[in-house]
């Protein structure tokens, strides 16, 4: 066995290709382990993630991305994440996130969650995106926990008709109106 390996090694080291390849192996191992690699600083994009769960055709989707590229824009510590929710990987990721935060119920697209906090739906930039704004600034300071004491308003936009407060209406009229516009929405 001994002789085995000798032989090995003088039939290497007489083929000056081989020995040089050794030579070369050898330094560069030992260049790379002496060099070693320090801390790695973070990109200046990581922090926070937000993620974006949008489906494709979506209009409300498409205005959602726009104020998220402002939001990008004016926290660099964030990093939208952006997931296709009719694929099957994204959903599935929308699904795992929703029943780690202990929601049973998927709330209507887009849906929005960092830290502890989900925004589902979209309404416009004054409405919806100030109040994402908000819950992002204070989770920015270190109060991502879900928010607390948010009571719905009844308040809902509906396309042609407005704003609606829907305690005014019956359950029938309201079935029947939001059940018309529902079919027409690519978000639903």
């Amino acid at each position: 066995m001994n002789n085995r390996f000798v032989n090995f090694w003088k039939r290497l080291y007489q083929d000056p290709f081989k020995r040089y390849l050794v030579i070369s192996l050898v330094v560069l191992g030992v260049t790379i382990s002496l060099t070693g690699q320090g801390e790695v600083e973070p990109l200046p994009n990581e922090g926070l993630e937000v993620h974006f769960f949008y489906l494709p055709g979506c209009s409300h989707c498409e205005e959602q991305e726009l104020f998220n590229e402002e939001l990008a824009n004016a926290y660099p510590s964030i990093q939208i994440i952006t997931h296709n929710a009719s694929e099957p990987d994204g959903a599935a990721l929308l699904a795992q996130m929703l029943a780690d935060l202990g929601l049973d119920k998927k709330p209507s697209f887009p849906v929005t969650i960092f830290g502890e906090r989900v925004f589902g739906g979209w309404n416009s930039v004054e409405t919806s995106g100030a109040r994402m704004e908000q819950a992002l600034q204070e989770c920015l300071a270190g109060n991502c926990s879900a928010a607390d004491g948010e009571e719905p308003t009844g308040e809902i936009t509906v396309p042609i008709l407005g704003e609606i407060n829907t305690s005014d209406y019956s359950l029938r009229s309201l079935a029947i109106t939001l059940g018309f516009i529902d079919g027409f929405n690519p978000c639903a």
